[in-house]
């Protein structure tokens, strides 16, 4: 890989280290290459009896064949991430979702705060789950 021109290096993944924690924190399960084939994972409501490419990616331009599962059986079996240390309470998984959602950085504790939702997304979102209403 060190001749494209795009490669800068790599960070070793033996040991915990800050870069290994800030790196699987930002990484995302996309495909997994096998041979020539690429494994995706494809919405729940597709069977798995066809390749769906979801992606931008053209994995055929580069011969490789798809194979896809559906993101539940995807997710499950063939999502990987690296073991990370584990951060301080206050940067877990939750509050960095809630804080992309904010522009405001939260000070407050997780249990002590309300969500707001506007009454018509609330409502387009119960029409689309099909739930009755209350």
């Amino acid at each position: 890989m060190k001749a494209h021109p795009a490669y800068l290096g790599y960070v070793p993944f033996t040991y915990d280290s800050l870069a290994k924690t800030f790196i699987s924190l930002g990484l995302v399960n996309l495909a997994i290459k096998y041979g020539q084939t690429v494994i995706l994972g494809h919405e729940d409501d597709r069977p798995n009896t066809e390749g769906y490419n979801l992606h931008f990616h053209d994995y055929t331009a580069l011969g490789l064949k798809i194979k896809s599962f559906q993101l539940t059986d995807f997710s499950t079996f063939l999502a990987y991430k690296p073991e990370r240390m584990i951060l301080e309470q206050s940067d877990d998984d939750l509050e960095i979702a809630l804080r992309s959602m904010s522009k405001e950085v939260m000070i407050a504790p997780l249990t002590d705060f309300r969500v707001l939702i506007d009454d018509n997304k609330f409502n387009n979102y119960r029409k689309a789950k099909k739930t009755k209403e209350s």
